[in-house]
């Protein structure tokens, strides 16, 4: 929760599962949490957590509104289309100076060079190499995609868990560049921590 600032009152939390860290950042920061998810009982579990929940997919699901705070944790790397999802948070969802959170795995990883050398590539059900993944990221490769697709990397934060696979939280905001008709709310050096 070090990542959503301090005066953020919405946050949109993309793939909020069963609404667990939505429901926690709700109870430490007193933002209104809207949870996206497209597992049925997922989403009903999460709406008994979250202030609004969608059962939807990302790339149908219509919002009306925009938020201070875009969360996507563990899930763009699992996306069809991922461009098409950082373009509608940068477009659509996120305020012009909101925060895009989002943790990505790091296959670059000290375990996953270790038994690329060894000769071991072994799709697993969860982690680095998890067989769902569409996409594989390094801490350099994800801040050059996410700079690509208009955002300013303003910090990293490595992921320390007990899997032997490590993610990486990138936090981000749209490139002023790229919000010219918004003029530049951000200096360049700020940071979202």
């Amino acid at each position: 929760l070090p990542l959503v600032p301090a005066d953020a009152r919405t946050v949109l939390d993309l793939g909020c599962g069963d609404g667990a860290f939505g429901a926690m950042v709700q109870s430490l920061t007193g933002a209104l949490v809207t949870g996206i998810e497209s597992n049925r009982e997922a989403a009903l579990t999460a709406s008994h957590r979250l202030h609004r929940v969608l059962a939807d997919d990302l790339a149908t699901v219509r919002l009306m509104e925009r938020f201070d705070v875009v969360t996507a944790l563990d899930i763009l790397e699992h996306l069809p289309d991922p461009e098409a999802a950082l373009q509608r948070i940068r477009d659509e969802w996120l305020v012009p100076g909101g925060t895009l959170i989002t943790s990505l795995p790091n296959s670059g990883h000290w375990s996953v060079v270790g038994d690329l050398l060894g000769g071991r590539c072994t799709p697993l059900p969860s982690g680095v190499l998890c067989i769902t993944h569409r996409r594989l990221f390094t801490p350099q490769s994800a801040a050059q995609w996410l700079e690509s697709h208009g955002f300013l990397v303003r910090s990293e934060h490595p992921v320390r868990s007990t899997v032997p696979h490590r993610s990486q939280r990138l936090c981000v905001r749209p490139n002023p560049m790229e919000w010219t008709s918004h003029g530049n709310p951000w200096p360049r050096s700020s940071a979202c921590t």
